[in-house]
């Protein structure tokens, strides 16, 4: 069966023309589209490659040219306290001018209390807010602890004023069982202590603490022997 001819209007006089169809195989155009598509895809493979060779050769070049850093220093952990770090803080050796297992002078005027314990109290206004510092010493004089009170109505204020001074120079405090707070460890440390009316700080020598307790219970014994015999 033919195909129909293709009438086409002549756009001057307005006359149709019959043109014959002709058939034409498809082939030709599928190969030539296929091979335009082969070429193009090639194209642009080639392209590729060349720009990612260009991109890893700039980035060689930048990584060779670049300096090298050295590694970040370790970085310490922050503080949270508002303490002075513990190779700053003060020994303890003494207050008020006296200093811990040194002889008491003879001006001093250590008395004997009740019990045979060897004391001298000061009544003073040159540390405030403290108004008496006692020292207690050993038999032979040696100056084994010193204390200092506070009172009146300003006594809370001055207590968490002490305090805070304390853990500047000592570090924060210990908070021993039988109440107050303990500052320092080893052979000195401070006891800071408050009541309703008084706060008292104490300076102890703990090895001459020891020895204090040994010859007041000696006095103890002796004393205890004599009542025993009437003496």
């Amino acid at each position: 069966m033919g195909m129909k001819p293709i009438k086409i209007e002549c756009p001057t006089c307005g006359q149709h023309i019959e043109i014959a169809a002709q058939r034409r195989s498809l082939i030709p155009f599928i190969l030539g589209g296929i091979f335009i598509l082969l070429l193009a895809w090639l194209g642009l493979a080639v392209f590729s490659a060349r720009h990612e060779s260009h991109e890893i050769a700039s980035a060689a070049q930048s990584t060779r040219s670049a300096p090298s850093k050295p590694p970040p220093p370790d970085v310490p952990a922050p503080q949270t306290n508002a303490v002075a770090p513990k190779s700053n803080f003060q020994p303890i050796t003494g207050a008020f001018g006296w200093t811990l297992g040194d002889k008491a002078p003879t001006t001093l005027g250590l008395k004997r209390t009740s019990d045979g314990a060897l004391m001298a109290s000061q009544r003073t206004s040159e540390y405030p807010p403290f108004k008496d510092i006692v020292l207690c010493a050993l038999d032979d004089g040696t100056i084994y602890q010193i204390f200092a009170t506070t009172s009146g109505d300003g006594m809370i204020t001055d207590y968490l004023e002490i305090e805070k001074t304390l853990k500047l120079r000592y570090g924060n405090p210990q908070f021993p069982s039988g109440g107050g707070e303990q500052f320092g460890s080893g052979t000195n440390r401070i006891q800071l202590t408050r009541t309703d009316y008084s706060a008292t700080v104490y300076y102890v020598s703990e090895p001459l603490a020891t020895i204090a307790q040994a010859e007041q219970k000696a006095r103890d014994i002796k004393k205890a022997s004599q009542n025993a015999s009437g003496l």
